[in-house]
């Protein structure tokens, strides 16, 4: 385990702050650099950064190798010893005057000790030596903190007409938008670069934040499509239909829902709504491929049926019928038994099978009319006119006759008992 640990440490250790690429130097070791550095890393995962800093440090002076006093130095940021990274790093820019790392140090010094004057003229200095997109932005942390928002935006400015980077785009869209209040045009910036370079490097994602600070549903949706386009995740197909849902466009939800294959729940619930039943039912019975939960293979059955209806043909309905039975023998909700014995008592496929079937949902749910209507149409069948009236006339009282199938049944009945 302590090798590992150690070796985890020097990976760590050796990828320094800010990805420092030091140039070229003479590294001596030493007997227990190891443990310094095992030590060194306890220290930090009990963020006890100041003793940390120390024991990197030692090792710096012992070994040459400037990543340690990077990480000394961060570590003291982390401690929040402001004073003494700005010490360290004043004392060691003039023993390595070429070294821009320190110095960066060192502004971060002055800018965490509220000294912005020197912390502008030291980070000047700095952008003048290396050119470098970073330094550009560390001048434009030392606007912002003396609120110079406008400087800030120049400077940011003046820098990305040379090379267009994106973290100087990000950094100057979120001044427009948070310091100088000027979200249209931090939008336009992100837009134009997303339409020339794409939806990459987390500009999306800071535009679909600006778009959601302004409640700009479709700038939003937008976006987060464009996001969908090259990283198909779990988390923006969510973001994009609960737009689709929010906005209760509900034809755009259901093509995006076929494409992303992200909420086949909600895509059933969807097509059943809208009387879709074909693509129910093949829905229904993909979802209990993936589950083999009976409610869906019961579903399935019945969407199929309401799909077909009179079209049916023999063995499309025994089929349905199997897929019932199967169904109810894992899964006897009442709404399943009804809907089986419904269908064995209007195509005549087994009356008295069906009536059985209708009975066992009556007892799980006695009062409901549409059951006793079934019930009724099975005695109809079976000729017994006397009992099937009594029930339709049940219904009748219940819930009336505007239900188009139930008032055909209460008319047939109602001949029948009358001859």
């Amino acid at each position: 385990m302590i090798r590992f640990i150690l070796l985890v440490g020097m990976v760590m250790v050796l990828q320094g702050c800010f990805n420092a690429s030091p140039k070229p130097q003479e590294i001596k070791t030493f007997t227990g650099e190891n443990t310094y550095i095992m030590f060194a890393l306890e220290a930090e995962n009990t963020h006890n950064y100041a003793s940390a800093a120390k024991l990197f440090k030692k090792v710096y002076k012992k070994t040459g190798n400037v990543i340690y006093l990077y990480r000394a130095l961060s570590d003291r940021l982390a401690a929040r010893d402001f004073n003494q990274v700005f010490k360290t790093a004043s004392y060691y820019s003039l023993k390595l005057k070429t070294n821009s790392m320190i110095k960066r140090y060192k502004v971060l010094a002055l800018i965490n000790l509220k000294k912005y004057n020197t912390a502008k003229k030291e980070a000047l200095a700095l952008v003048n030596q290396t050119h470098k997109n970073s330094d550009y932005i560390l001048v434009s942390d030392v606007y912002i903190k003396q609120k110079r928002y406008r400087m800030a935006l120049d400077y940011l400015e003046s820098a990305y007409a040379a090379n267009h980077n994106v973290q100087l785009l990000k950094r100057i869209a979120t001044i427009l938008f948070v310091n100088l209040q000027k979200p249209r045009d931090a939008v336009a910036y992100l837009e134009t670069y997303i339409h020339i370079n794409g939806c990459g490097d987390g500009v999306c994602n800071l535009l679909a934040g600006f778009y959601s600070n302004e409640n700009n549903i479709n700038g939003m949706l937008s976006t987060y499509l464009r996001m969908y386009n090259i990283n198909p995740s779990k988390k923006i197909a969510k973001d994009i239909v609960n737009i689709y849902e929010y906005t209760q466009n509900y034809p755009q939800l259901m093509l995006f829902l076929q494409r992303c294959h992200c909420n086949d729940k909600l895509l059933l619930s969807l097509y059943v709504y809208s009387n879709m039943y074909d693509k129910a039912a093949d829905v229904a019975k993909s979802l209990y491929k993936k589950t083999y939960n009976a409610n869906y293979l019961a579903q399935s059955a019945m969407f199929e049926y309401e799909s077909l209806q009179s079209k049916a043909t023999s063995k499309q309905l025994a089929d349905i019928v199997h897929e019932l039975k199967k169904a109810v023998s894992y899964d006897s909700k009442a709404i399943y038994l009804n809907y089986l014995g419904y269908l064995m008592i209007e195509h005549d496929i087994d009356i008295k099978q069906g009536i059985r079937y209708v009975k066992m949902a009556l007892k799980k749910d006695p009062d409901s009319a549409y059951y006793i209507d079934s019930l009724a149409l099975g005695y109809y069948k079976l000729h017994d006119c006397q009992r099937a009236y009594r029930l339709i006339e049940k219904v009748k009282h219940d819930i009336g006759l505007k239900n188009s199938e139930i008032n055909s049944h209460y008319m047939m009945i109602h001949s029948c008992k009358e001859k």
